[in-house]
């Protein structure tokens, strides 16, 4: 298993380069799409920042425009439903879904949704919320998705090679194939 101090050393971890194409599902303001795109070509590669509201992802685009990351998109969609990223079946190299999956009643169609938009062999990365961490910090531990269920609910939906890792004190997460 690997751990990871942080974000940034997570980003800078994951083999994202030049001309591929990532999807933030849940990028909220662009803690993790502004980081990733600066690992992207300007030129060929491309982010697509998905969220259920429109306040973050104007945020989001603010600074996109001041880093000048004009490869970046963001669409407001629904990822609880088949087609509600907007995306085209088979698009991107990447999914990354941080820390959104403990809020969802239907986890599985999210994956199912990232499933769907990845191309073959593309590959899904999911941070959530440690279980055991206390719940003073993040939601309530109710919400959070134990290690054993979350690996379930990847398998499932029809992913692969799944590796685990740790990232700080309260995070775990996975890095998964679709094949």
């Amino acid at each position: 298993m690997q751990n990871f101090r942080g974000l940034g050393e997570l980003v800078d971890h994951l083999d994202i380069y030049g001309p591929q194409t990532v999807v933030d599902f849940g990028a909220g303001a662009g803690l993790l799409a502004i980081p990733l795109a600066q690992k992207l070509s300007p030129d060929n590669g491309k982010l697509y920042a998905i969220d259920v509201q429109e306040g973050p992802l104007e945020v989001l685009r603010a600074e996109a425009r001041k880093k000048h990351l004009h490869h970046i998109e963001t669409l407001r969609g629904n990822l609880e439903k088949i087609g509600g990223s907007k995306l085209k079946d088979a698009m991107a190299d990447w999914v990354i879904a941080a820390n959104i999956l403990f809020q969802a009643p239907d986890k599985e169609t999210i994956l199912r949704e990232a499933f769907r938009v990845l191309k073959d062999h593309g590959t899904l990365v999911i941070v959530e919320w440690h279980p055991e961490t206390a719940h003073t910090v993040g939601p309530r531990r109710e919400t959070r998705i134990p290690k054993a269920k979350l690996f379930d609910i990847v398998r499932a939906t029809g992913f692969t090679s799944l590796r685990e890792f740790t990232l700080g004190e309260h995070h775990h997460g996975l890095i998964a194939k679709k094949s």
